[in-house]
């Protein structure tokens, strides 16, 4: 038994590996199709899926109701000061941050 014949079956995988073809194109692409396929075809998924989109637009709609009043009031302001308004209203605070980090130290 010769090092040939040891390795012999080493040498015809590494020979023949360059004929092997590899697609990585479809490897890295999602298959969006393949997913409302099972989504379509598990009915607990299906309903676990509806439920959760309903949750997601009740605390949306809800989070627009709470806040609509300070949309409003910041309608109302930009109407009245512009946006240069806003802008120094924000620079204001952002100097009283800057001024309360400096007590800090």
């Amino acid at each position: 038994m010769d090092l040939e014949d040891l390795f012999a079956n080493k040498n015809k995988q590494q020979k023949y590996h360059y004929k092997q073809k590899y697609n990585y194109n479809n490897e890295r692409q999602f298959n969006w199709l393949n997913l409302f396929n099972k989504i379509k075809n598990n009915p607990k998924l299906r309903n676990i899926l509806i439920i959760g989109i309903g949750i997601i637009l009740v605390i949306i709609i809800g989070l627009i109701v709470i806040l609509f009043p300070l949309i409003i009031k910041i309608y109302n302001f930009i109407a009245e000061n512009g946006v240069s308004g806003l802008i120094e209203m924000g620079m204001d605070l952002l100097n009283k941050l800057t001024a309360s980090i400096k007590l800090w130290q």
